[in-house]
């Protein structure tokens, strides 16, 4: 397909500039061209020099007299249309406006610019608000367009959701250039580092870029030093590669033939949008700075799968503590001192400072080692009460494989004593490392039953007394083997 870039010199001529763009869209089409497109604000000079309220007369709806022309020069030759304007939206509202037209003259979609600069001579942020259209294609018959306006051509960002949102090109109409009083050096640092960045959008999101700017000086209202547009419109290949070039001088009109199929090609070799990491850009929403640290899971304590029943908080209350010895307070009272007559007493105040402060010391010594030994009981109560032979976890399984068992209303809690309860096997344990029912005791499966398997390998590290492995298991509704599944909850 055949594009157009439309690189114009503007004049303070408003009509002798819509007059000249209708005639690079005749030209456009006479070469074979599908698609065009104009710079930024091509209608007038670029106002935005200065702060002027003044300047929001310019500004119209769309419709509008600059909507009109552009739709009957779609019309007129056949061809999809990118233009941009000044879009008066309400009283004192106001957007940076790209406008796409079909080949029948019809608005297929429009942008709004969604960066707004504010430097000396762009002055952008007076004039317009910050587009709230997003980041959406416009569908046209020369495909999908993701259509951004000059400032955006800076934030990777932009291009990427243009791209990941099915943008088959993205397409910026420009308007940008030097302060007449840089250094020659400086203003080839700026020009080149603008074309490399829309370059890198080409690589990294593997589709065209077309990038339209105006050219020539243009005076500062105010009697500043103006802005010398610096022309070079381009387009890019899905590789970055220079399609075509225009010169930093005068209007040109760039024709340039681009393949649609080498996106595919292109994204089969450079697979970026495949290996991107999704779960780790959580930043990109922050202004500046790390996100805050996210909780990580252990490796060896998987999250449950949510095809699971809830969590045994729900299935099974935590076990009472009633039975626990009290806490060390109430099993070693302080010592009291006995009442002695004053004749027993000690002569001495700093010995009997000495001896209440070395009774005090073994007081919390002896508090401190029975508290640890009431802990540590306590915990292995908890534990080792539900410690079981692996013998005995065999022969509840295989209860329930021989039908003598049934868990569809029962549960087992540390023993093989069942009760009414859910539809659980608990086993608690301080850590649990166990085969179940080895290959010599499965039983015989259905054929082409792939579930049929009787493996329990599970760890349940003990973190807190309230840690336990929870145990499933499931019969099938239609014959065959149950199914064994499991889960460590934290």
């Amino acid at each position: 397909m055949k594009v157009a870039l439309i690189q114009s010199k503007v004049s303070s001529d408003r009509a002798g500039n819509l007059r000249r763009a209708a005639a690079s869209v005749r030209a456009a089409r006479a070469a074979g061209a599908g698609l065009a497109v104009f710079s930024e604000l091509h209608a007038t000079r670029y106002f935005c020099q200065v702060e002027d309220p003044a300047a929001f007369d310019g500004a119209e709806p769309i419709p509008g007299p600059y909507t009109e022309a552009l739709s009957e020069m779609a019309r007129a030759n056949g061809l999809v249309l990118v233009g941009s304007l000044f879009e008066h939206c309400a009283p004192g509202l106001a957007y940076n406006t790209a406008v796409v037209f079909e080949r029948d003259g019809k608005l297929a979609g429009r942008y709004r610019k969604m960066h707004i600069p504010d430097d000396p001579g762009y002055y952008e942020k007076f004039y317009f608000a910050p587009g709230d259209l997003g980041f959406t294609p416009i569908a046209t018959s020369a495909g999908r367009l993701g259509v951004l306006v000059c400032w955006d051509q800076w934030y990777p960002e932009a291009a990427r959701l243009m791209t990941l949102a099915g943008a088959e090109m993205l397409i910026y109409p420009t308007a940008i250039g030097w302060d007449p009083r840089d250094a020659a050096g400086e203003k080839i640092r700026q020009r080149e580092a603008w074309m490399t960045i829309q370059r890198a959008h080409a690589v990294a999101n593997g589709v065209p870029v077309l990038s339209v700017n105006r050219v020539g000086r243009e005076p500062d209202p105010a009697g500043g030093a103006g802005i010398k547009f610096w022309g070079h419109s381009f387009a890019a290949g899905c590789q970055g590669e220079l399609l075509a070039e225009a010169g930093e001088k005068a209007a040109a009109l760039l024709i340039v033939d681009l393949d649609r199929t080498r996106t595919e090609s292109v994204r089969r070799i450079w697979p970026f949008l495949r290996d991107r990491r999704v779960d780790a850009y959580a930043g990109l929403t922050r202004r500046y700075g790390p996100p805050p640290r996210q909780p990580s899971i252990p490796p060896h304590l998987p999250p449950p799968p949510s095809h699971l029943p809830p969590p045994p908080s729900t299935l099974h209350p935590p076990p009472s503590t009633s039975h626990l010895p009290p806490p060390p307070s109430t099993l070693h009272p302080p010592p009291s001192t006995p009442h002695l007559p004053p004749s027993s007493r000690p002569a001495s105040r700093p010995r009997r400072g000495i001896a209440l402060l070395v009774a005090l010391l073994l007081t919390t010594l002896v508090g401190t080692v029975a508290l640890a030994a009431v802990t540590h009981a306590g915990a292995n109560l908890r534990w080792g009460r539900a410690m079981r032979t692996q013998t005995e976890l065999r022969a509840t399984l295989r209860a329930v494989v021989s039908g003598a068992l049934s868990v569809s209303n029962a549960t087992l809690t540390g023993s093989s004593r069942l009760s009414p309860g859910g539809t659980t096997v608990t086993l608690q344990a301080a850590r649990v490392d166990v085969e179940v029912l080895p290959a010599a005791l499965r039983p015989e499966t259905p054929s082409g039953d792939n579930t049929a398997f009787w493996r329990i390998k599970a760890q349940a590290q003990r973190e807190s007394s309230s840690a336990a492995l929870q145990t499933i298991v499931q019969r099938p509704r239609q014959g065959g083997a149950a199914r064994v599944l499991a889960w460590v909850e934290r």
